[in-house]
């Protein structure tokens, strides 16, 4: 089992894919990071958790060679992911995303943090929401399973006394 501390969440593994695939170096950032609509013409993409994680599974089981408890978790995490630009490069290269999540970059880092991602439908059309500003804005979910462990020292139940036979007779 991988140790959690080299695991990437599910966001920031998302993140990674869409920077790589797409080439954009500091223009995928998650939204929940102050961030504000851009004043350029480049792309950015914005990634920011949809809904609130669902618990799929969990499961605990003790080891007793090595006298520890492992828990486990598989839960699903949605995030909406928007591509953004003040011109036509976010309509242009908004099916990228897919592509980006179905790479073998993709299935690359998802395995190496205990992922597996896919696109749950098409993009939406965000831009009217901008109004004045003319900013093309479009959104997608990706849903991304994900598994975590943990290992704890647990006591181990081989410390009875020994019974007392009472024979009468």
């Amino acid at each position: 089992m991988t140790d959690q501390q080299e695991l990437l969440s599910p966001m920031d593994a998302l993140a990674n894919i869409l920077q790589q695939y797409m080439q954009l170096p500091g223009r995928v950032v998650k939204y929940n990071q102050g961030w504000h609509a851009p004043k350029d013409w480049n792309l950015y993409i914005t990634i920011s958790a949809s809904e609130p994680s669902k618990t799929i599974a969990t499961k605990n089981e003790f080891d007793s060679d090595t006298l520890k408890e492992n828990a486990y978790v598989v839960s699903q995490g949605r995030f909406a992911v928007e591509v953004i630009s003040r011109n036509d490069e976010a309509i242009t290269r908004r099916e990228e995303v897919f592509m980006a999540i179905n790479s073998a970059l993709a299935l690359r880092i998802a395995e190496a943090n205990n992922l597996s991602i896919w696109r749950t439908g098409g993009f939406v059309d965000l831009s009217a929401l901008e109004g004045a500003s003319m900013l093309c804005r479009y959104r997608t979910v990706v849903a991304i399973n994900y598994m975590r462990q943990k290992s704890a020292d647990a006591e181990y139940f081989d410390k009875f006394r020994k019974p007392e036979i009472l024979v009468e007779g």
